[in-house]
């Protein structure tokens, strides 16, 4: 499986390159970054998934700031309320940094 993944890659990098010349020192570090995948991938086969025992939500994304996290969070824990929720936050709106 990984190395037929390898093989994608390479021959789509070859693609590429045919269409779209790149700068020779990138070829350098091509190998490095197969190194690093395959790195990757045997870590990640070690480890193995944990699915948590209670039902867990989590609330937000990449962007900050604007998208309606935390009425949502509040809208959500008074529908869970007979559930009893656990809540855990980063700090809506924290002025100080020591804490984080």
């Amino acid at each position: 499986m990984l190395l037929l993944k390898i093989k994608i890659q390479l021959r789509l990098f070859v693609e590429c390159q045919m269409k779209n010349p790149t700068p020779v020192w990138i070829f350098l570090f091509y190998p490095f970054m197969l190194i690093y995948q395959l790195m990757l991938s045997v870590i990640g086969m070690k480890n193995k998934m944990t699915v948590p025992k209670t039902l867990t939500i989590c609330i937000g994304n990449i962007t900050t700031g604007g998208n309606g996290k935390t009425p949502f969070l509040i809208h959500l824990a008074q529908e869970l309320n007979t559930a009893h929720p656990i809540i855990l936050s980063k700090g809506y709106q924290r002025k100080d940094q020591k804490d984080q």
